[in-house]
């Protein structure tokens, strides 16, 4: 069977007009072998059918679309060098292309960290040993940065050796941002683990305005007693008047000093001021945030109790062997840590973010910062399905180039789900979700019957969703059976296989 879900991605390929950008980088490389190919390759294989670059040399003859001058395989490792050597350029046209056919909002940009592992241990400029977002600290990784605007589509990344932190990782991507594409006003939007003074007021001197989670449960006293008082400025209730959500701003004024890593990875204040930040905390509590608070909470005893019982429990302030104490009096046997546990429950429900924006109101900050989720969202389809890990390759270069072809895809996938939500909401077509349209790409399909100079092709695995999806990008959905010149017209491929 031939891959027909390679007819779409091909169509939104076309639009971007990718070919021309690799067109033009082939030329001004000078490239001896067809570099737009291989390119393309990498990325239709990656949406399709994701593996290693060898399964994706012998799988190559495998899609509608014809790839016969991706001969040999040594060049799909130089063109991932090639692509390494020129990101920032296709990067930037990509996003030129993406401007021009869709309204494209940049007055947000939302910005979060992941890591990308590999089956190895051997350490190099780019795999290193670090803080495994996926719990995988016996393997080298990669710190990946992405930024995205407010559809979910993502705009931009940066690679970092494994052992970044990725506090420093912000406001990079953020001045590389706004020199890059000439950004006047801008507001960042981040989770607390990039939340820190320096950055914030970093953000602040580069004109941004940002709404980024804040940490609670390690404020001071004073901001403690100010979250606890009960002058709350919007309250909503139940029927039976039971409070379900209240929300409240707190001004808050502190001195930012600068921060260094000590030699062990951990980050610690200096005596050296670098100014002064003023910025509103949104305190917001959540009846259904607190049932599930508690239900973690209820889980992190069961474990600890199940291990006091088994004798299995070990000191730590992480978890849920936090929850268990060796104190003097009970000769160092462990209990449950009643008052770690309390001091968890009073913070069940709230919630804080932190802005600069003074125009802003409660409603609108929440709308804007719960569109985080579209980046997390983006590592998952990274990991679960364009399958960006464990990576297989093992020069820096060729590493970088993975990872922008891995780019390519991702962004092609978020543009295709991002068309069918706009499509569904204007009744153009029923709604598909990511899921289903993913699977709908890779499961269409035609087999090739007939000799090589005169083939018809039969349909096969091609669903309702597919023939939507045709219909959206500009193609027709193909019948039973077609002729090589039908087949062309309707999927609109001049290169299609014939065996």
């Amino acid at each position: 069977m031939l891959n027909a879900g390679a007819a779409v991605v091909h169509r939104l390929w076309e639009e971007l007009k990718l070919t021309e950008t690799f067109d033009y980088l082939a030329r001004k490389m000078k490239v001896q072998y067809d570099f737009t190919e291989h390119v393309r390759l990498l990325t239709y294989l990656r949406l399709l059918d994701p593996a290693s670059k060898l399964a994706t040399w012998e799988n190559r003859n495998n899609t509608i679309r014809d790839f016969s001058t991706v001969e040999e395989l040594h060049n799909l490792y130089r063109c991932l060098e090639k692509l390494s050597e020129n990101k920032d350029g296709v990067v930037k046209s990509l996003n030129r292309q993406i401007s021009k056919l869709y309204s494209r909002d940049f007055s947000a940009a939302f910005y979060d960290v992941s890591t990308y592992s590999f089956e190895s241990q051997n350490a190099d400029t780019i795999r290193d040993f670090g803080m495994s977002k996926d719990k995988k600290f016996n393997e080298v990784q990669v710190v990946l940065g992405l930024l995205m605007d407010q559809n979910g589509i993502p705009i931009d990344y940066e690679l970092h050796p494994g052992n970044t932190s990725e506090y420093g990782t912000l406001i990079p991507m953020i001045e590389k941002f706004i020199k890059t594409y000439g950004i006047k006003k801008v507001t960042v939007v981040a989770d607390r683990g990039l939340n820190s003074n320096e950055n914030l007021l970093k953000l602040e001197k580069l004109g941004c305005e940002f709404v980024i989670a804040q940490k609670i449960k390690n404020a001071s006293e004073e901001i403690q007693r100010m979250i606890f008082e009960d002058n709350w400025t919007e309250v909503k209730t139940d029927k039976a008047g039971v409070i379900i959500e209240k929300s409240k701003f707190l001004e808050i004024k502190k001195d930012v000093f600068e921060t260094k890593t000590s030699a062990c990875g951990r980050r610690y204040p200096t005596s050296n001021k670098l100014g002064e930040l003023a910025v509103r905390w949104l305190i917001t509590y959540s009846s259904k945030r607190a049932a599930k608070d508690q239900s973690d909470i209820d889980r992190k005893i069961k474990k600890a109790t199940e291990a006091i019982a088994a004798g299995k429990a070990k000191p730590s302030k992480k978890g849920w062997q936090s929850y268990v104490a060796f104190e003097q009096e009970t000769q160092g046997k462990p209990k449950l840590n009643l008052q770690r546990i309390k001091q968890q429950q009073q913070w069940n429900g709230f919630y804080a973010i932190c802005t600069n924006a003074k125009e802003l109101t409660a409603e609108k900050i929440q709308e804007i910062y719960h569109r985080l989720w579209r980046i997390e969202d983006c590592f998952r389809v990274s990991k679960s399905v364009l399958d960006f890990r464990p990576c297989y390759l093992w020069n820096p270069e060729r590493i970088k180039g993975h990872f922008l072809s891995c780019f390519l895809a991702l962004v092609l996938e978020k543009l295709m789900a991002w068309k069918v939500r706009e499509a569904a909401e204007q009744k153009a077509i029923p709604y598909i979700t990511p899921e289903a349209m993913m699977e709908s790409l890779r499961g269409a399909g035609v087999v090739v019957v007939g000799s090589p100079s005169d083939p018809s092709y039969i349909k096969v695995g091609a669903n309702e969703n597919f023939d939507a999806l045709c219909r959206l990008f500009g193609l027709q959905p193909i019948c039973h059976s077609e002729d090589r010149a039908s087949l062309s017209v309707k999927l609109r491929i001049r290169k299609i296989r014939t065996k």
